[in-house]
């Protein structure tokens, strides 16, 4: 059956379907690389970190003069401690 003159596709049909198995060699893949990177991230080195806790009497000056030397000496993370129940 000839349907050009009805908007036909002329004999050949287009595939309409998507192929489904590179999609799931795809998402299989993925699988494995993130259960093979999850116990990587997991297992890493703990990165050293300071808790700062200082009275009311502390000088905001050596404080800041303490932010930049944390990194330099090899600090990943600064953190500061409060007392809630202090401020009462």
């Amino acid at each position: 059956m000839h349907d050009d003159a009805a908007g036909g596709n002329d004999g050949m049909a287009l595939a309409a379907d998507i192929s489904m198995t590179p999609l799931i060699d795809v998402m299989l893949v993925l699988l494995v690389v993130f259960m093979v990177t999850l116990p990587v991230l997991h297992h890493a080195a703990p990165q050293p970190e300071v808790r700062l806790s200082a009275d009311h009497a502390a000088r905001y000056d050596s404080i800041a003069k303490l932010l930049p030397a944390a990194p330099a000496a090899g600090v990943a993370r600064v953190g500061f401690v409060t007392d809630p129940a202090a401020g009462r």
